[in-house]
Parts: C-alpha cells; structure tokens; sequence
C-alpha cells in the first residue's frame, strides 16, 4: 500500500479503537456524570430548574376554566458551542523512514506506523481532555463560580453558568472557618450533615461527595472522624483506612466519598494539572448531571459527504481529517477537531463545600 493510504482517518480511527481499551480517558470520573449528546447546530440550550420540590396542584372548581401553571423559576440558557482544533504534520523524512521500513519488513513498518498512530492518539486523547476540564470547572470552582475558561492559540473562550450568582449564594457553602486541614478543630462530618440537611429541605437527596486525595487525607486525619470511627468500633486499636473513613462518612452522613486523582497538561502553561482541585469538596446526587454536548465540525459537516474526502469520526465528535500534498516539499498534515460545550440542567441539584482557605 502506497503511504498515502496507510495513514488515513479509516486507518487512524482503527488504532484507537485498538489502543483505547481501558486508557485514561475512558476513566474519567466527569464523563461518567454527564451523557453523551450529538447535534448539529453550534447553539446550545438547555433549561434550568431551581428545585426538585413538588408543587401542590391548585383546587379548581367545576366546569370552571382550566389554571395554567407557569413554569416559576425555570430559566433557559444559550449559548454558542466553541470550536477545537490540532494537528501535526508528516514530514518528508517521516516518508522515507516508512519506504525504507517497507523494504525491510513488515516488523519494520509496523514500528513506523505505531509511532505516527500514537501521534494522532495523543491528539485524541487531548481532546478528551477538554470536557473533561470543563465539567470540573463547574462541579469543582475554586471560588464558587461555575464558568468554563480555556484559552490557547489566541482563542479565549468564556461561559458563566451562573451570571447572577444565584447558585454561588444558595449552594456554595464556606466552612473554611474551621478548615478541614486543622484535625483538631474541623468538623467534616457536622459540614457534610448541615448540606445534606440543606439539600433535602430543597428536594434533592445528595449521594456522594467529590474531592481531592489531600482533602480526603485531612478528612481522614480529623479528630471528628476519628472520634467517629472508634465509637463505633469497640475493638481498642482501629486502622484508619480509606475504606474505613468512607464507610464511617456513609453510615453517618449518608454520603459515599469518592476521591478523583485525574491529571492533564494545560495549553495555556503547559503544565501538569489536577482536574479536580484541592480545598473544596462537591456533593452530587445520583444520576447523571447534564450532557457532553458534541457538535458537527467543519471537517465533519464539509467534507463527510465527499467520498474522495479522508475524515473519521471517533468518541461521538472528533474529527480526524488527513490533508496530503503533492507539491515541494510533500506532506500529510493529520487533524484532531471538535466542537463541544456541556448542559448542565440539574446544577441546583449540586453543592459545593470550600473546606479550607
């Protein structure tokens, strides 16, 4: 096969069907919380409710014209979905490690071709990483303000999920005061209970609590939960373990601690980063919270219909497009883009705990 159409789409597509079993980005604890939507326009709505409580139906008389109910503090938000883009490009040496591979053995053009199919695969799985940073941003804000920013090859993309802070000031909870990282003065489990309380008065019947594996520690490590563990255990010496600590907070609080230690590297620094950041915990109902919504990319849209055109589709929204050049100098170009954006209709569903100053 000529060297234009071992690397294509179809084929790169295949190599990470192949490589994709059981990676990282198929882990991610965000992506387990939101489904899963495609859709062709780039405007994206969705509608928001303030709460899960049932309103009593009104008495009516007979015979009486029918009340119509308004749908109270139901908001709808739009927006417009942003647009990601990457790729890399073959050079003319890559070309002539492959004839030369070609002459050698199949071995040979296998090693060849692993290498430029872990290329595109590390384009994937960056694109992976994008709604993945971008749930946390709303599940997990540092400050208590869900909105997604990511910036990068002079795009600078901004979407503030909670404009009049209405969330920030009826589900964002400061118990910073006595911070989790003082053992002999935090109080996870009374803050766990006063939320759960708080939540339940709403409607919302909260399940698990997110946080970091340093917050985790110093929920661990406090007087409280240890006080806890061993008053219910009549044994003198108790291990404090993960599981023990975890199945204290259930017994007690009713919710289950899940700790999520997932990494990436920023555009914007380059950096290795946590997905879920330090000193604030965020607690969530069962159930899924919104959607990952993909749109149709340009690539995707302009030349899916073309049969001579080289684009895939892989993860319900990525394109992969191959982009070949016959003049001087000759060259591939390989291409990752996406158009993603996530609702988030249950958000006053979702509280967060600031744990620590």
């Amino acid at each position: 096969m000529a060297f234009s159409e071992l690397i294509t789409p179809k084929y790169l597509a295949a190599a990470w069907q192949e490589a994709n079993v059981n990676s990282d980005a198929s882990q991610y604890l965000g992506s387990s919380l939101f489904g899963t939507k495609k859709q062709i326009s780039l405007d994206l709505s969705w509608i928001k409710g303030e709460g899960n409580l049932p309103v009593s139906l009104a008495p009516a008389a007979f015979d009486a014209e029918v009340a119509l109910r308004s749908r109270g503090s139901v908001s709808k938000i739009e927006t417009e979905m942003p647009l990601f883009r990457e790729g890399f490009q073959l050079t003319e040496k890559d070309r002539r490690d492959l004839h030369n591979a070609e002459a050698l053995g199949d071995q040979y053009v296998r090693d060849v071709l692993k290498r430029i199919f872990d290329d595109a695969n590390n384009l994937i799985r960056g694109a992976l990483v994008v709604p993945e940073r971008m749930i946390w941003q709303l599940l997990a804000p540092p400050d208590g303000k869900p909105k997604i920013s990511i910036a990068g090859n002079g795009a600078n993309y901004a979407y503030n999920y909670d404009p009049q802070e209405k969330w920030y000031g009826s589900n964002f909870v400061d118990v910073s005061s006595t911070p989790w990282s003082s053992a002999s003065s935090s109080l996870p489990i009374d803050n766990v209970n006063a939320v759960v309380k708080e939540a339940s008065l709403k409607g919302t019947r909260l399940r698990y609590a997110i946080m970091s594996q340093k917050t985790f520690n110093e929920l661990m490590a406090s007087e409280q939960t240890q006080k806890a563990v061993l008053s219910q255990n009549v044994t003198a010496n108790i291990y404090m373990t993960e599981n023990v600590t975890k199945s204290i907070m259930e017994e007690l609080t009713g919710i289950r601690p899940i700790i999520y230690n997932g990494f990436y590297t920023d555009t914007e620094g380059g950096k290795a980063k946590n997905f879920y950041p330090d000193k604030v915990v965020t607690l969530i109902p069962d159930g899924l919270l919104g959607d990952r919504v993909f749109a149709v990319t340009p690539e995707e849209y302009d030349l899916g219909g073309n049969p001579m055109a080289n684009v895939s589709v892989v993860e319900t929204g990525i394109a992969l497009t191959t982009e070949y050049t016959s003049t001087v100098p000759v060259r591939t170009s390989i291409i990752a883009s996406m158009i993603v954006l996530p609702t988030y209709p249950r958000m006053n569903e979702v509280y967060e705990m600031k744990v620590d100053a």
